[in-house]
């Protein structure tokens, strides 16, 4: 098992909370990954919680194209707590969160990062030969009304 994060720190946290001898944690961005990495060793599973948001629409098929060549033929993809496009303003569901939005519009970010539609992540998906399922947040968990995770395998 293989854990990547670009912050040291979070690497740091994981050494030490989530220590294992059949895991390795290594530092990088996850464009910075290549084969030394992962020494032959192929992935089963594929697991990005909470990091999608900081990726753009472009990036998207650059990283499933970077990933794919280290996984296994069935590979599972699980990307989860995903910001949804079409329930954006659940989130800026107040005022000051309104004006922020506003604000950073202005200045051509967003607070979140990258909200994705499910058609569009569902588009990009495809183009690599995957097929995938959606699956809300149950109401009353956190980020449920404008989250959600997607599921992907090879078709």
């Amino acid at each position: 098992m293989c854990g990547v994060d670009f912050s040291a720190e979070m690497i740091n946290v994981a050494n030490q909370i989530n220590a294992a001898s059949n895991i390795r944690y290594v530092h990088s961005d996850v464009f910075g990954l290549n084969s030394s990495h992962f020494s032959g060793e192929l992935f089963s599973k594929v697991l990005m919680y909470g990091a999608l948001q900081h990726l753009n629409r472009g990036e998207l098929e650059r990283l499933l194209n970077l990933i794919i060549p280290f996984c296994e033929e069935h590979v599972l993809f699980v990307f989860g707590f995903i910001p949804n496009q079409e329930k954006k303003w659940r989130f800026y569901d107040t005022f000051l969160k309104k004006t922020k939005a506003l604000y950073y519009k202005i200045s051509g970010h967003d607070l979140i990062g990258t909200w994705w539609s499910k058609h569009e992540i569902e588009r990009r998906f495809n183009s690599v030969g995957m097929q995938c399922q959606f699956a809300d947040i149950p109401k009353g968990r956190y980020g449920f009304p404008y989250r959600f995770h997607v599921v992907a395998r090879r078709k």
